[in-house]
């Protein structure tokens, strides 16, 4: 099976296992996610063709599923010390958004990259799309859509096509229906606390681990406390 414990890296930066863990850990959290996205889209479908038990099932596995995302992302503190994260592995993940760089034999012109941010993630802005999680502030909603640019073209594509179509919550507001709202509730709590958990993550990685003076920013470039807690209201909101 696909488990951070069976895998290993094939490139790094200073190698050592804690930088080993933290690709590894994160494919383990897409890996365990991977499921959710066949659920969803099971579930959009049982909406089209007005199934509303097929819906009800299928929000139930996927709020198990995101259930089991926590659970994988807590596995980030088995061998990853937030120490080692912010001295020596962040500063490679943290791109060069000003000026940008050169890349020999590419271009003349300097290529500008933010750094790696879980709000790359096609998972995690696919499930936000289906189940109609809108991002309205401007402290969140550009900067995921910005996040899109560096996802593979398929991935904002189906994207795109989710976001367009609020398949789920217009089908929920025609059903009235308790047991619907309660089943789509629960998957929205589910992925709210996995949020909690990435904020109280972050903190705990960055913030806690910064200098005193030293301004803390995600890998992404972001206020990630500001922006993280952002997105979790939003999340909240829409229950």
């Amino acid at each position: 099976p696909i488990d951070p414990e069976n895998l290993n890296t094939l490139q790094n930066f200073l190698g050592g296992r804690d930088e080993d863990w933290f690709y590894l850990a994160t494919v383990g959290v897409e890996s365990v996610g991977g499921s959710a996205l066949d659920t969803l889209f099971t579930c959009l479908k049982a909406a089209r063709l007005d199934k509303p038990d097929d819906v009800s099932s299928a929000l139930r596995r996927l709020a198990s599923i995101i259930r089991d995302m926590d659970f994988a992302l807590e596995r980030m503190y088995d061998h990853c010390r937030p120490d080692i994260f912010y001295d020596q592995i962040r500063p490679f993940l943290t791109g060069w958004p000003d000026d940008g760089i050169i890349y020999e034999g590419v271009s003349d012109e300097p290529k500008v990259f933010i750094g790696g941010s879980a709000a790359q993630s096609s998972l995690l802005q696919a499930l936000d799309a289906g189940l109609g999680i809108g991002h309205p502030s401007q402290r969140s909603g550009p900067f995921l859509i910005e996040m899109r640019k560096y996802m593979p073209p398929g991935h904002r594509a189906v994207l795109s096509t989710l976001g367009s179509d609020p398949v789920l919550r217009n089908y929920l507001k025609i059903k009235n229906s308790t047991e619907l709202s309660d089943t789509y509730s629960e998957c929205v709590s589910r992925l709210n606390i996995f949020r909690k958990k990435h904020l109280e993550m972050a903190i705990h990685y960055i913030s806690d681990q910064a200098k005193q003076g030293e301004k803390a920013e995600g890998t992404g470039g972001t206020e990630f406390v500001k922006f993280l807690s952002v997105v979790n209201k939003e999340t909240r909101s829409v229950k």
